[in-house]
């Protein structure tokens, strides 16, 4: 496989770490959200209006933090943002990890990856040209050793056994 391809799914794999790592924060952070919300409506059933808590709040009996979650449980906004954050998170994960099992199922994806090899030209040049593989492979059909084949090439005696090779097994 090509290391692009990897570095693709293994980029994906770090963001899906990093989400879940932020998503145990999130949970954390819904967990203390719940209790206080718990102590508000323990809080909210001393009052019977929005009024009393304001009057409450007013005097210090109550912090501005609880008078907040009082508001909210007397307006029936009771909805934590955090909620909405861990929801939205888990759909991220669960199509970052749907991504990540397309690509290593998609041979197309991995085939492109596989042609694109080399795209900036780095890395060592071939030391024989294509019509110079097929002369090769032509003279030694004919007779000639492998010894004089790499000698007349300016090649290895194992880069000719190689093409040979090759060629016998790809017909």
């Amino acid at each position: 496989m090509d290391s692009n391809y990897l570095r693709d799914i293994e980029g994906l794999e770090i963001l899906v770490k990093r989400l879940k790592s932020a998503m145990s924060v999130l949970k954390r952070d819904n967990m203390q959200e719940k209790k206080e919300r718990e102590n508000a409506k323990k809080l909210s059933a001393g009052y019977n209006s929005l009024e009393e808590a304001h009057e409450a709040y007013g005097w210090d009996y109550i912090t501005e933090r609880e008078f907040d979650r009082i508001c909210e449980i007397f307006n029936g906004d009771d909805i934590s943002p955090t909620k909405i954050a861990l929801k939205k998170m888990q759909q991220m994960i669960n199509n970052v990890e749907g991504e990540i099992k397309m690509l290593r199922q998609d041979d197309d994806y991995r085939e492109n990856f596989k042609t694109i090899k080399n795209e900036r030209g780095a890395g060592r040049k071939p030391s024989l040209s294509e019509l110079e593989k097929s002369e090769i492979i032509k003279h030694r059909k004919n007779g000639f050793t492998i010894r004089v084949l790499a000698r007349d090439y300016k090649v290895s005696v194992g880069t000719v056994q190689k093409l040979i090779n090759e060629h016998l097994k790809t017909g």
